[in-house]
């Protein structure tokens, strides 16, 4: 029954689906999903349910739960999972964190039971086997006899390879890893992805949006229908459409001028912020914003870099602690070699008095930034 079972699932992944099998056919399943890459688990997860589940049915058999909540009970998940469908043939249950609330209090639960069950009763006998008691052990006994009109499915960051309950899954089961897209796939997955969405790509785009975006799939499907909506139905996205509307890219052209601010170089500076200037689409007062926000952002994001870099964080560490993208991290690390000890501290001080300024009507902004380069250059 395992085998056959374990046969359906991986021929019938979420990724698959072009012939939806007939309901007689379909046996119980279980699925562990889990990684970094949480657009693809995501979009996997819909896929399951535009599978098993009608679209009119999907308030009646469809249930989330979140096992970390202090009020989660296994119970709970067991009445989820084995009540019957209602206008369908299945039901779906996605329950998050269910295996790292297990293995909280795995351990001495399983030494407790292990105590239990070899403690001499007062004849001298030992005890006989106890029927599962912890909620890990009911779960492991649960997994190959779940209903069969019901697709489990258990969402996890990470787990551990050894630990039971992944070992459970994967005999009964299917497992997936959902990892980071490596920068080889991300282009072909742009290109499919804007053929999904209806949206024309002239031949540059795809390679320009994963240069500025990365693997960031969440942003890169935004990017693809912002910018398919610019464009308008049945036309083509253009390189000039993507550096007039991803911030990415926009902000990309403000590297130069902060580098030239961190070399204190006076002239190309100047003559990054005059071409920049003269190549906006922005009013005079709208580019002096946009640009000043992005020098700020620039900046403060070299702050915290600078930060967890001298504390001997890698790059993965430091985009995970500042909730940013590892390819922008990469990108901007080597600006910090162009900074003296305490010279982005007084950069940034500069910026805030600026900005206070401004928003108090001290100063008008679009002298000042002219000024700021000047200041931050020339001065020592």
């Amino acid at each position: 029954m395992h085998t056959a079972r374990r046969g359906f699932l991986f021929e019938n992944s979420p990724d698959n689906l072009q012939n939806k099998p007939h309901p007689a056919k379909i046996l119980a399943m279980i699925y562990l999903f889990y990684g970094e890459d949480r657009f693809s688990l995501t979009e996997a997860l819909n896929n399951l349910k535009k599978l098993h589940i009608p679209p009119e049915a999907e308030d009646f058999n469809f249930a989330r739960l979140d096992a970390l909540k202090n009020s989660f009970t296994i119970d709970e998940l067991f009445q989820a999972a084995e009540a019957y469908p209602f206008l369908s043939d299945m039901r779906l249950v996605v329950v998050t964190g269910l295996i790292a609330r297990l293995g909280k209090s795995a351990l001495a639960e399983e030494r407790a039971a292990a105590r239990a069950s070899t403690r001499p009763t007062k004849g001298g006998k030992l005890n006989s086997p106890a029927r599962p008691t912890t909620p890990r052990e009911r779960f492991l006994e649960f997994i190959p006899n779940q209903m069969p009109s019901t697709v489990l499915v258990i969402v996890e960051d990470k787990v551990d390879k050894r630990d039971a309950v992944f070992k459970a899954v994967e005999k009964d089961g299917a497992v997936r890893e959902f990892k980071p897209m490596e920068p080889f796939a991300v282009e072909k997955w742009i290109n499919e992805r804007a053929v999904s969405l209806g949206i024309k790509l002239d031949r540059a785009v795809a390679p320009l949006l994963r240069e500025f975006v990365g693997n960031n799939l969440y942003s890169l499907s935004n990017e693809l229908q912002k910018l398919g909506a610019y464009a308008g139905e049945g036309q083509t996205v253009t390189t000039d459409m993507v550096e007039i509307l991803t911030p990415e890219v926009q902000e990309s052209k403000v590297w130069d001028l902060t580098d030239a601010l961190a070399r204190r170089d006076y002239r190309s500076a100047m003559v990054q912020l005059s071409r920049q200037r003269n190549e906006s689409t922005l009013s005079r007062s709208g580019f002096t914003r946009k640009t000043f926000a992005i020098i700020c952002n620039q900046m403060y994001d070299l702050l915290r870099m600078s930060e967890l870099y001298n504390a001997r964080q890698t790059k993965n560490e430091i985009a995970q602690a500042l909730n940013m993208n590892p390819f922008r991290v990469e990108k901007t690390l080597p600006m910090l070699r162009n900074f003296q000890p305490g010279r982005l501290e007084k950069i940034y001080a500069r910026l805030t008095e600026a900005d206070y300024s401004d928003k108090s009507g001290k100063a008008d902004l679009n002298i000042q930034l002219d000024m700021l380069v000047a200041q931050i250059c020339l001065e020592k």
